[in-house]
């Protein structure tokens, strides 16, 4: 797995749809021009403070509850949030995609590769924002790519502590439900 350039969608051409890149250095905008629809089998709370957290804009079905500023057919959702293994209907270029992406995104301060985390694909290991791991330890392999990208981003900072605790109480309510 690969970071993937600071919040730009590429041009769908090249691989998944997204260029190799550098680590954001602040989440606040690391969903900017994302519009994301979240599938009603999703936690919608939780989900939907992250992303708006990180600048991302944010849509869900009426059965989700009120207060969606647009719908699921609306052609600018660059990302369809399902916990699904198929979807019965789907919209010109949007990916479809796992809500562990959401959350390894934010973990991670930058944006993932969408290989592993599209509906259907068996989603890769979680990657915690406070594990540190010592020699001799299990590396996820998506965990080692990224540590070798984000070795030479060391100057820029990652996610502050505040937006990481806030982003788990979201989370860790969310599974209570």
């Amino acid at each position: 797995m690969e970071i993937l350039e600071e919040n730009t969608l590429a041009d769908k051409d090249g691989g998944d749809g997204y260029n190799e890149g550098k680590l954001s250095s602040n989440t606040s905008d690391l969903f900017n021009n994302h519009m994301f629809y979240l599938s009603r089998e999703v936690p919608r709370y939780s989900l939907e403070f992250v992303i708006k957290a990180c600048g991302g804009q944010v849509g869900w079905d009426i059965s989700s509850g009120a207060g969606s500023t647009f719908k699921e057919d609306d052609e600018r959702i660059t990302h369809q949030i399902c916990d699904r293994s198929s979807v019965k209907r789907t919209y010109g270029n949007r990916e479809y995609l796992q809500p562990q992406w959401i959350y390894d995104c934010i973990n991670r301060g930058s944006l993932l590769r969408l290989d592993g985390y599209r509906i259907g694909d068996k989603l890769p290991p979680h990657l915690s924002p406070f594990v540190e791991s010592t020699e001799g330890d299990y590396i996820p392999d998506m965990e080692q790519d990224i540590e070798e990208i984000s070795e030479k981003e060391k100057s820029k900072p990652l996610l502050s502590e505040l937006v990481r605790l806030v982003f788990l109480l979201f989370f860790f309510c969310s599974l209570k439900k």
